[in-house]
């Protein structure tokens, strides 16, 4: 597999499409005007991910579009349910934050159910 295959094409959308291809960051708006950027999540789980590109929302993200069609997100996705994955999306490579990487985590849930079954 090539570098460029494993990197996130990015798609200018005016909508949201309601089936989210792998491997594509979506920016929705017109013009100038981009109010979202959506994706599906990295780690495998195939959620999808929305993240709002509005100024005043909180959170908010800045989306970055380079002349080799990838983008960068920022500042850093990071889910608090289901997979609690944890990355930044850099001209379309995926970074995983520390011990969020789909390894790490496999461990750290293993030590997640030991600590509570011996503190009950």
């Amino acid at each position: 597999m090539t570098e460029t295959a494993l990197r996130y094409a990015t798609a200018r959308v005016a909508e949201r499409p309601e089936r989210l291809e792998p491997r594509t960051l979506y920016i929705v708006g017109e013009g100038n005007d981009r109010f979202c950027a959506a994706m599906v999540c990295p780690c495998g789980c195939g959620a999808d991910l929305n993240m709002s590109l509005v100024a005043g929302d909180e959170p908010s993200w800045r989306a970055k579009t380079h002349l080799d069609g990838t983008s960068t997100l920022f500042p850093s996705v990071a889910r608090t349910m289901g997979c609690r994955s944890h990355f930044v999306l850099r001209r379309g490579r995926v970074i995983w934050c520390t011990w969020q990487a789909p390894r790490c985590r496999r461990r750290h849930r293993l030590w997640d159910r030991l600590r509570a079954a011996l503190l009950g």
